[in-house]
């Protein structure tokens, strides 16, 4: 449901046009939804204000004249569009710091504003001018669209015919060490297994500083310890992949073991996550 409300102002202000839209909402029948109001000019705004003391809109109306003055003020002598007046240039700028569409729920019939809300059209231009604002109605429960039936990008999401791993992303991987998860799908085969030293950390930050610092110059399985529940509260280690991919750019093989948590992707790096039993527990 759609309307058009139209506002002639007489100068700077804010005028009221609060009855006119209960009206039309109310002609859509006792029902709940969404009303959104949109108004179509680049010089005015709409607000939602007190509506019981004018003194409130005038105090507003002072304010954002004290704020963005006219261009003839000499504050104003960096402005460059004065072809439409020195009114325009300030209310344009009026217009961007303020909104030009509303969201009000609608319920039982009726615009759920307070008991001193008003809805308003705010000009920011000296001359009268009839003002546009659209409003739409959106009513009724959930409705259902279509999505689309193809992937526009196969390198973000495949159907299952054609998977990034025929046999699935996620592996369960066990050791000396205990048991733990890894999600293979995006890392090549070549980056599966990397036997190389084990450079042990206890915390994300000192590999960063590590890194910072040119530490790694050969192949390096990077273990970073005391990330569990129980040693720090699992702290999000995603971070980490940016730079881990930085290295295997150099050339180098690397990957990745903790007992902490990767809630992104780790792209090409192998990154053993989750450990168990976690380091705290020996």
């Amino acid at each position: 449901m759609q309307t058009e409300f139209r506002i002639n102002s007489r100068g700077a202000g804010l005028y009221e046009f609060t009855a006119p839209v209960r009206e039309w909402v109310a002609s859509a029948g006792p029902g709940a939804g969404l009303l959104t109001l949109f108004v179509r000019h680049t010089s005015c705004s709409l607000l939602i204000q007190e509506n019981a003391d004018p003194d409130v809109r005038r105090d507003l109306d002072t304010f954002f004249r004290r704020l963005v003055p006219r261009g003839d003020d000499p504050s104003m002598s960096w402005l460059r569009h004065t072809s439409e007046g020195f009114d325009d240039m300030p209310a344009h700028i009026r217009a961007a710091m303020l909104p030009v569409s509303l969201s009000i729920p609608v319920c039982a019939g009726a615009p759920a504003l307070g008991t001193w809300q008003g809805i308003y059209l705010f000009e920011h231009r000296d001359a009268p001018h009839l003002r546009r604002v659209s409003a739409h109605l959106g009513q009724g429960g959930l409705e259902y669209r279509a999505g689309a039936g193809d992937s526009l990008n196969r390198q973000i999401l495949r159907p299952f015919d054609d998977p990034f791993q025929p046999t699935g992303g996620l592996k369960t991987l066990k050791g000396n060490l205990g048991r733990s998860v890894i999600k293979v799908s995006a890392v090549p085969p070549e980056n599966l297994r990397v036997r190389a030293p084990a450079r042990v950390f206890h915390d994300q930050d000192a590999v960063k500083a590590a890194f910072r610092a040119n530490a790694f110059t050969e192949d390096a399985v990077i273990v970073v310890r005391f990330q569990g529940p129980r040693a720090n509260g699992m702290p999000e280690l995603h971070s980490l992949t940016p730079l881990l991919s930085v290295l295997q750019a150099r050339g180098l093989k690397v990957a990745l073991v903790t007992d902490g948590r990767m809630s992104g992707a780790s792209g090409k790096v192998p990154a053993a996550i989750h450990l168990t039993p976690e380091a705290l527990d020996g």
